[in-house]
Order: C-alpha cells, then structure tokens, then sequence
C-alpha cells in the first residue's frame, strides 16, 4: 500500500532538525547541474524549503518564523481582515508531509481572488472565505512540493487524500491547482486526482514578467469528497452543458462589444500571482492541453 507511513503534520518545534535536513536537501537538488530536471527546479525554487526568507539557523528562529507563523494563519479571525486579500494577510492551512521522522515536502491550501478565467469556467466561489473578496469570488488554492529523492513514489496523492479530508472537514468542498503547461508530471497527477475525486480543468494564462511571452497552464478544480461519491457531479449531463453555454455566451458577448479583434484571447492587465514570475517561458505542449474540458484562451490566431 502507497503512502501508509506519510502523514501531513502541522509545524511544531519539534520537527526543527527535520526541517533544517529538509532544506539542505532541497538546495542541494536546486545546485546540483548533474540532475537535468529544468521544470521540477523551477517549480519547486518557489517553496518553503528553497526560499531565504524561510532559512532558520536557530530553534528559537525556527519557532518564530515558521511554528507560530502558520499557527497564526490557521487561527486568523478572517471577519476581522479589512484588507485586500493577499498571500501575506490571508489564513492559511499549511502542513509538513513526513515520512516517518523525515520531512520530505509540504502542503498548502489558502484562499485566493478568482479571476476571469475562474469566473468564465463557472468556478464556485469558496463559501467558507468568499467574505474576504465578494467582489471577484475566492477560490481555495493548493501547493504541493515533495523533496526530489521522493517523487515518482505517490507521496504527493497520498498527502493531498490527506488535506482534502481536512479541508472537507472545514466545509471546503472544491481546491484549485495550477500545472505549467510543460510540466508533465504535475498534470498527470492532477488528472489522477480529477478521475478519483472528481472535477474539471480548463487553460489559463499570463505574461512572464522576464520575457514578455504569454505562458499557458492547466487549471485543475478537484472535490475535496475523497470517498468519490462526488464524482457523479462533475460528470451530470446538465452541469456540463450550462458550463458550456456560459462559457459560449461569454465569447460571444466579448466578439459582439469588441467586433473582430478577437478580445477572448487577450491578457488581463492584472494577473494571478501564481502566473508571473519565476515561471520562464515553455513550449505550449498540446499533449496536455488536449483532454481539457475548456479551451477558453486558446486562438488559432494567436498561435505562431
């Protein structure tokens, strides 16, 4: 049986060795020329681990920056943020995965505004934050990173089985995650956990903030109802063809107030966080776009 002794813990003081262990390892996969995996560097720099400002050299370092921290997001009183939502003032469920003593990754889901492509796909606004940004709906977003040593093994499925059993507890019944379109692995295992839980994805897009080129992902919602009772859903005859229609209706309206400029495949001003940089630009692989319900901004215009 996969996964039988991975477990996803809160941070505790007692996991400071572990961590540091954890850190070094991932630095040293990130340093290391002679493993030639481009896209898993570049999609794991961003996490916990590789990070300077996550970097503890002390116990009592450890405690404040990374124990209370994510402490103090489980428990923030979200009725009481007056603020724009953002990565910094927004709670947050995050959890060490481990593997025995060892920590081998971690695990996040927070809430985040829905943007245009969220919107146009017909994704539900998370009921449980949805006060933190009425104006544009909140999706909940996960992250996952497992250490390099450990991928390829069902971690990563077996920690996510772990989460949504969480987040269902909490009333958060849908997750969203982002794949760069290049990235073969991260795609396989969210189209793994649509098939099991239940879901949908669809494509969206941003500008790289280095070169100026638009970079494709596939945005994956996935129930959080592990026991896939709730697979049925997502599969309704009806529930697909008024997502359709809605969607069909919006590229309609945009052609009709536009005229022919083709706007359904322009970029937002203001894009989601999780599309601008360190993302560098990729080959647009079709092979995993093909099987997405939705190809919202996909143009034969726009492709070169």
């Amino acid at each position: 049986m996969v996964g039988t002794d991975i477990k996803i813990v809160e941070p505790a003081e007692n996991h400071y060795e572990a961590y540091i262990k954890a850190c070094e390892q991932m630095q040293a996969y990130l340093t290391d020329d002679t493993i030639d995996d481009v896209v898993g560097k570049r999609e794991t720099a961003g996490f916990i681990f590789a990070q300077d400002k996550y970097q503890v050299s002390t116990q009592e370092e450890f405690k404040d920056k990374i124990v209370s921290f994510y402490k103090s997001k489980r428990e923030m009183d979200v009725s009481a943020n007056q603020q724009e939502l953002s990565r910094e003032n927004s709670p947050e469920f995050f959890y060490f995965i481990t593997k025995g003593n060892e920590i081998i990754g971690s695990i996040n889901a927070r809430p985040m505004k829905m943007d245009k492509f969220d919107r146009e796909n017909g994704v539900r606004s998370c009921e449980k934050w949805h006060g933190l940004s009425p104006e544009t709906g909140v999706r909940v977003t996960t992250s996952t990173v497992i250490l390099h040593q450990y991928k390829g093994k069902g971690y990563a499925g077996e920690a996510k089985r772990q989460l949504f059993d969480n987040l269902n507890k909490y009333g958060i019944r849908e997750v969203v995650a982002n794949a760069m379109a290049d990235n073969e692995r991260s795609n396989m295992a969210q189209k793994k956990l649509v098939n099991s839980y239940g879901g949908f994805s669809y494509v969206c897009s941003g500008i790289d903030n280095v070169t100026g080129k638009v970079v494709y992902a596939n945005r994956y919602v996935v129930s959080t109802d592990t026991s896939g009772n709730s697979k049925n859903l997502y599969k309704d005859a009806e529930y697909v063809n008024i997502q359709k229609e809605r969607v069909k209706a919006k590229i309609v309206a945009k052609s009709t107030d536009k005229g022919t400029d083709d706007t359904s495949t322009k970029i937002p001003e203001k894009l989601p966080y999780a599309m601008r940089a360190p993302y560098k630009a990729q080959t647009n692989s079709k092979a995993n776009l093909r099987e997405l319900r939705y190809f919202f901004n996909i143009s034969s215009k726009k492709q070169r």
